[in-house]
């Protein structure tokens, strides 16, 4: 603290809340190198920022007698994307643009009293007539993930019909659905208790949690499914874009791992995964269902409702039933990669007597 309050005075230091420090995770240095360096976690990033201003204002620091020098903490990922920036950052010296670092990655230069955001390489194709700068050839510096799923795929009118399609069928399911609202399963599932407490049917609900449901799909299992609702094959290669060879490195403690191959979970932040996973929740529920006798009302036998990864089973022959869904769910974990937490998945007993209840949960996993 004594080097921050160095810094930024006693009063601005003394609001810093530091979350953990300790020495970088690398190898011990020979006597005659530098010394390992000290990472320092601070909770608020704004105080970051004033300290790394301040240090680069000052210059030369030094503590109890010996040079001290202090920078970011940056992955070796963005360091790698800030050396691609090196033509950009010498054409805006070159032109006098004064510019800072954005975070986690991103430059913001000033031309003209307004400032310009360069986060993606789109970004900064808008930006070059802007700056008054010819184009310069800069390595892309992200991996090539589509923004917008459709803007991809928008050549393939029968896979977009075809995925339409499909969707439109789920016939339980509310979530990611156009037209379909979270309490629709709420009004089936009070229609269908009050149904079975008037006629007196023997009715058990069982929510079922699925452990990091969209992390885990399998991908092998997840093209089989897309080829099983008959969704051309060229349209299912267009998908699996954003699936090929990703890899990831963990960081702990400032210490990069090696690269590993990513191989199950559907990608973040991509507009598509969520209809792939209610696909994938879809033949779940046809697999597990097969077994259960549900609520009848008129034609229609009503045995899961489904929001997403929440699902919830209604089964009226619950001595055999049961028993039956978690074996078929155990079988469908298999070859999916599925899983349920049975911590978290409960039997909702309607009408069925204490003593049913308690014989029935005696041979289930589910409390």
């Amino acid at each position: 603290m004594e080097i921050f309050t160095d810094l930024l005075g006693h009063e601005t230091a003394s609001q810093i809340t530091i979350e953990h420090i300790h020495r970088a995770l690398r190898p011990m240095p020979k006597s005659t190198e530098r010394p390992q360096d000290v990472t320092c976690g601070i909770l608020s990033f704004v105080n970051t920022a004033h300290i790394l201003a301040a240090a680069r204002e000052r210059g030369q620091l030094t503590y109890a007698g010996v040079d001290i020098a202090i920078y970011q903490d940056i992955a070796a990922s963005t360091l790698n994307k800030c050396r691609l920036m090196k033509p950009l950052l010498e054409a805006l010296r070159a032109h006098k643009l004064p510019y800072s670092w954005l975070y986690p990655f991103g430059l913001s230069v000033l031309k003209n009293g307004t400032h310009i955001a360069i986060h993606t390489p789109a970004d900064l194709e808008k930006a070059w007539s802007i700056l008054e700068i010819n184009p310069i050839q800069i390595p892309t510096w992200m991996p090539v993930v589509p923004p917008d799923a459709w803007r991809l795929l928008q050549y393939d009118v029968a896979g977009k019909k075809a995925l339409d399609s499909s969707r439109s069928k789920l016939c339980e399911q509310s979530g990611f659905v156009k037209g379909r609202e979270g309490k629709d399963n709420s009004l089936r599932i009070f229609h269908s208790i009050h149904l079975a407490q008037a006629r007196k049917i023997p009715l058990v609900l069982l929510s079922v949690d699925a452990e990091k449901a969209f992390d885990r799909v399998n991908w092998s299992f997840m093209k089989a499914v897309l080829a099983k609702f008959a969704l051309p094959e060229a349209f299912i290669t267009s998908i699996f874009t954003p699936y090929q060879q990703p890899h990831a490195r963990l960081k702990v403690n400032g210490t990069l791992s090696k690269p590993f191959e990513i191989t199950n979970g559907t990608r973040q932040g991509w507009p598509l995964s969520p209809t792939l996973f209610i696909l994938l929740a879809e033949t779940l529920i046809q697999a597990v269902s097969a077994g259960i006798m549900g609520i009848r009302c008129g034609s229609r036998e009503l045995k899961c409702t489904a929001f997403a990864d929440d699902l919830l089973f209604l089964v009226t022959n619950p001595e055999t039933g049961l028993g039956l869904l978690a074996e078929k769910i155990e079988e469908f974990s298999k070859v999916s990669d599925f899983k349920i937490n049975h911590s978290k998945s409960e039997i909702l007993n309607i009408t069925l007597s204490d003593s049913q209840v308690s014989t029935v949960k005696k041979s289930l996993p589910f409390h």
